[in-house]
């Protein structure tokens, strides 16, 4: 076929086979359209005009093969919202499933571009029919016959009309308007950059959060805390509470009253988890070990610390049942990690309201009977530690750098007592009837008492407060080594 056949007959057939490929498209999309947010497909031939531009820059005018050097002389555009949904289009089978694909390729624009022309971004599929659909009478006609289907979000299809309207149908501009045509290339490009790219990723972003909303909102009126608790074993529990961490607590309106339901209910699931034995996991690529009760643990531990300053006192009971009931030394060694960073001087906390942390938990600490301070004694001690330390940290985090910060507390009459009620708890814990061991850990933690910060700027008001304490260790290990 030649342009001629082409004008006379072939644009109209492969106007009917472009036609008949989006149908077939659309109702395989429409099939799946819960999933598949499609906004439009378009079909077209290729007009005459930009069929004989292209074959005259390929010095191509005069062939007779017309359907072997173009390929697109039919094509479709499938148009969806987001990158997602141009994803699950891909991924979902249905251009395989429903025709040959002879060819795909892949336009995506590189960091840097020297034409506004490569900032194209699409996927195409080259394809004929199947020869199952061939063989039908109404689709018989179309043996032979390929077309192209592009894949594209709206943001790519609306920057592609336009440029296919200015870059690629520019006149030839041989001694007039060329400076203008490189400035309105130049334009387009920065179009693409500013705005497309950015609004595609905002487009991208909210659809995401809106799904996950969805699918939180779902989890929240399906009481997601029951279904962690009442699991069939701990896989099903362990995915309950990713899910629950994931889509339910950071979107919750009013999590700090919610709070003490959460931990309550992640205690039970604790409870329940220790009660059910690990149950293997079958996957196509052989046997995977069944989720545990520590693992169960160290989940609901990474929810405590997460969300610790919501409820302090909540926290802290929530981690001494925790603790009392840790099998291994392993959950030991993470309920004590959370101790410390629930009782640490964080500088957010104190920029906002001081030691109050620390107020809080040495109360809770008081309330505690001498049988449970035993049994609580490391964890107390770790805690007890870092309430008497002098350095105050902090960090902040952005998409490229992480920051450290370091200083010192701020010295205060409510300092001096927190300083004080904290030695006094570390006293009566070493008169507890215990091992050597365990009174060993008490005078370390006493000694963090008597030491200065080794990061920021301090006053003498500051440095006179860790000497009083000093002198009050000494006079307690004066006493001691006398008995």
């Amino acid at each position: 076929m030649n342009l001629e056949d082409y004008e006379r007959h072939g644009q109209g057939a492969y106007a009917a086979f472009a036609s008949t490929v989006a149908a077939i498209l659309t109702a395989a999309i429409n099939a799946d359209r819960n999933v598949l947010r499609l906004q439009q497909v378009k079909a077209r031939a290729k007009e005459l005009a930009s069929l004989r531009v292209k074959l005259e820059k390929r010095g191509k005018q005069g062939t007779e093969a017309l359907e072997a050097q173009i390929k697109d002389l039919a094509g479709c555009r499938v148009i969806f919202y987001t990158d997602s949904d141009v994803n699950r289009f891909i991924q979902s089978g249905i251009v395989d499933g429903n025709f040959e694909v002879l060819e795909v390729r892949i336009h995506h624009p590189r960091r840097e571009v020297d034409d506004a022309a490569e900032l194209y971004t699409s996927n195409h599929y080259v394809v004929s029919l199947k020869t199952e659909r061939l063989a039908l009478p109404e689709y018989a006609h179309f043996a032979g016959m390929r077309c192209e289907i592009q894949i594209q979000t709206i943001l790519h299809h609306a920057w592609a009309e336009m440029a296919h309207d200015t870059i690629y149908k520019a006149p030839e501009l041989a001694r007039f308007g060329g400076r203008a045509f490189n400035d309105i290339k130049s334009r387009l490009g920065k179009v693409a950059k500013r705005y497309l790219v950015p609004a595609g990723y905002e487009f991208q972003k909210i659809a995401s959060d809106f799904q996950r909303l969805i699918e939180g909102k779902a989890l929240f009126d399906g009481n997601a805390l029951e279904v962690i608790v009442e699991a069939a074993d701990n896989n099903a529990r362990a995915d309950a509470i990713a899910s629950f961490a994931e889509r339910v607590l950071p979107l919750h309106d009013d999590l700090q009253s919610f709070y003490p339901e959460v931990v309550e209910r992640l205690l039970a699931a604790v409870d329940r988890a220790r009660e059910t034995g690990p149950v293997s996991i079958e996957t196509p690529f052989g046997i995977l070990e069944g989720k545990t009760s520590g693992d169960i643990v160290r989940a609901v531990v990474d929810i405590l610390t997460s969300y610790r300053y919501l409820g302090v006192d909540v926290t802290f009971d929530a981690l001494c049942r925790l603790y009392c009931q840790a099998p291994s030394s392993d959950e030991d060694r993470r309920l004590i990690a959370l101790g410390k960073r629930l009782a640490r001087h964080e500088l957010a906390i104190w920029r906002q309201h001081g030691p109050v942390v620390q107020t809080m938990l040495l109360e809770r600490m008081e309330m505690l009977d001498e049988e449970r301070r035993t049994a609580l004694a490391p964890l107390l001690m770790a805690m007890l530690k870092e309430i008497l330390g002098t350095q105050v940290e902090g960090m902040t985090a952005s998409s490229s750098a992480v920051t450290l910060q370091h200083g010192a507390v701020a010295a205060s009459e409510l300092l001096r007592a927190i300083r004080t009620k904290a030695l006094g708890l570390l006293k009566r814990q070493f008169e507890l009837p215990t091992t050597d061991a365990a009174r060993s850990a008490v005078l370390r933690a006493m000694q963090a008492g008597t030491q200065l910060p080794w990061r920021g700027m301090y006053g003498n008001e500051l440095q006179c407060m860790v000497m009083d304490d000093m002198r009050e260790v000494v006079m307690f290990l004066t006493g001691i080594s006398a008995l």
